[in-house]
């Protein structure tokens, strides 16, 4: 039916996406702008914090860090990719891989209504999709191996789930913003839905740690928001 949308496919998508009932997701695009009014109102530190990772990546500045109240911002150097990093730290390249400033840049638009936050967002996600490389033949096999250690950045199983769980609110929240066109909406979901069937891939068994645990919520919040085709 999308394909028929006169105005086009991703034109039909967004319609679609923007229309669907609230509890499909998380939040209700109708109060966003009231719920961030009171997070900034009852935790000013924790939106502030929220704020400053968000002005940092719209500067060029990403949070480096796993820590959430790390203080670690860094630049990519020229021709940076995520098979090799400058930086050997591990927790600034699992920060790195994460993501944590996609949902911050997506809260931080809905409580200012400033276009440069979308924009931020949208360049960081076309970065990542251009210097990530495509995982080789037989990822989907040592993605199977939950404790695989060696398997390279950024497909480390929990650097996944947590990238999973940010890209959720990266994405639903720039959905509903109307600054985001068409075509965003379906490059959004497609890399969401093949990042979904990477971290759907290696399965989640008995829940042994919090590792398990975010994954699963990864998981649950793509399925639950995407229940027609994720399956």
């Amino acid at each position: 039916d999308l394909d028929m949308h006169p105005k086009g496919f991703s034109a039909g998508l967004a319609e679609y996406l923007r229309a669907r009932d609230s509890h499909l997701t998380l939040f209700d695009p109708t109060t966003l702008p009231r719920i961030e009014d009171l997070a900034a109102s009852y935790d000013p530190a924790g939106w502030g914090w929220e704020r400053r990772i968000a002005d940092e990546a719209v500067a060029g500045r990403v949070c480096a860090a796993t820590d959430p109240h790390s203080e670690r911002f860094t630049e990519y150097p020229p021709g940076f990719n995520f098979t090799s990093f400058p930086d050997k730290d591990p927790q600034a390249i699992m920060g790195l891989c994460r993501h944590r400033w996609f949902a911050s840049l997506a809260r931080a638009y809905w409580h200012r209504r400033e276009v440069k936050y979308l924009d931020a967002l949208w360049r960081e996600w076309d970065f990542f999709t251009e210097r990530a490389p495509a995982p080789l033949p037989g990822s989907r096999a040592k993605l199977q191996s939950i404790y695989h250690s060696a398997y390279e950045p950024p497909y480390l199983r929990l650097d996944m789930s947590i990238r999973l769980m940010n890209w959720y609110w990266a994405f639903w929240l720039s959905v509903h913003a109307p600054e985001t066109t068409p075509e965003q909406i379906s490059a959004g979901l497609a890399r969401s839905i093949k990042l979904f069937d990477m971290v759907a891939s290696i399965g989640v068994g008995e829940i042994r740690s919090n590792h398990d645990a975010m994954q699963f919520e990864a998981l649950f919040l793509w399925a639950a928001s995407l229940p027609e085709l994720v399956g």
